[in-house]
């Protein structure tokens, strides 16, 4: 460390302290003063004024009456855009020194923005040999110059910064902000753990549906492999049943029909046995009948009977019987046709 407000005997105050402390009292680029903004004396001159400018802590001035700076006129169909800075040197010996220069900018077609030129960012505390300011641009449509533009600010003065009591209650303020931001980050914590207990018991209640659920789902899945189960017995059983059924269809008999005959005996004094044909209809296929005789008069004596197939539904039946009525009589016959299910499919 050394002092530099204070006597050493030798020299020992450098602009670089000088900007450290301007630095810190001004906080940034802009002009001190300016007597009157720069004017365009023509398309191709700038005219400064007496101003004060702060750059990076460099306290640098325009004096005398006014100073001119010139730059390339416009392109007729281009734009460009030009700027004025105040350009800050370092020699390789040491010596230090601030000028007004134009950058000139890129022409560009005039359907297009044109850019403003780059310019040197040097820090200067760095001990950079170049560092610009830009303070104004110039633009140019055509031949036509407009402007200045101001870029930099103007500083308000030094009796617009706050007075001690301003400063002193500014402090208070910051304090009580940040009192209340540290009660609010309080409240935001607690409220951020209650939100996340509250969370947490839902994810456990949550939990415990889920395990519910599942229980459901097992207990649903038992019932499902129960009733697929049933189902497969079932169909065994349906598949055992269609096969007794063809077996029954194959090696059983039914009933095909049963209809009614009537057989008439003639009358004889010597009581011989007769026989009277009968033809009657079944069911096609019918594969044999049975005859049974319902109504036997008195006097006839029921001796039997043959039947025969005419075709697949036409039998003729052969009743033999003795009546010893002298008039003829009649029996009334059932005829049952019998056949195999599967034939009368």
């Amino acid at each position: 460390m050394k002092i530099i407000t204070g006597k050493t005997g030798k020299p020992h105050v450098t602009s670089a302290d000088d900007r450290a402390l301007h630095r810190a009292e001004w906080d940034g680029d802009g002009f001190l003063s300016v007597s009157q903004p720069p004017v365009l004396v023509n398309s191709t001159t700038l005219r400064v004024y007496p101003c004060d400018i702060m750059f990076q802590g460099c306290h640098a001035r325009v004096t005398g009456t006014y100073e001119d700076l010139t730059f390339p006129s416009g392109e007729t169909g281009k734009k460009r855009v030009d700027i004025l800075v105040a350009r800050y040197t370092l020699s390789e010996e040491g010596l230090e020194d601030m000028s007004l220069l134009i950058l000139t900018g890129q022409p560009v077609e005039s359907s297009q923005e044109p850019q403003s030129p780059v310019y040197e960012t040097g820090i200067i505390a760095n001990n950079v040999s170049v560092a610009d300011m830009p303070l104004y641009k110039i633009i140019h449509d055509g031949i036509n110059a407009s402007g200045p533009v101001a870029i930099a600010s103007i500083f308000p003065p030094l009796s617009n910064k706050y007075t001690k009591e301003e400063s002193d209650l500014t402090t208070k303020n910051i304090n009580q902000a940040i009192s209340k931001a540290e009660k609010t980050a309080a409240e935001a914590t607690a409220e951020a753990q209650s939100i996340a207990n509250d969370a947490a018991s839902m994810a456990e209640e949550a939990i415990g549906r889920a395990e519910e659920a599942k229980e459901t789902a097992d207990t649903a899945l038992s019932k499902a492999d129960n009733a697929q189960n049933t189902a497969d017995a079932a169909k065994t059983d349906a598949a055992n049943a269609q096969s007794y059924a063809e077996k029954i269809a194959t090696k059983s008999l039914v009933i095909s029909d049963i209809v009614g005959a009537t057989a008439t005996i003639p009358g004889t004094d010597a009581g011989t046995t007769l026989q009277y044909d009968v033809t009657v209809e079944l069911p096609n296929n019918t594969g044999r009948i049975l005859v049974i005789p319902k109504n036997i008069p008195s006097g006839v004596t029921y001796m039997g009977y043959e039947a025969s197939s005419m075709n697949q539904t036409t039998y003729s039946i052969t009743v033999k019987a003795k009546n010893t009525n002298k008039a003829d009589s009649n029996i009334s016959l059932v005829v049952v046709g019998v056949a195999r299910p599967k034939n009368l499919i």
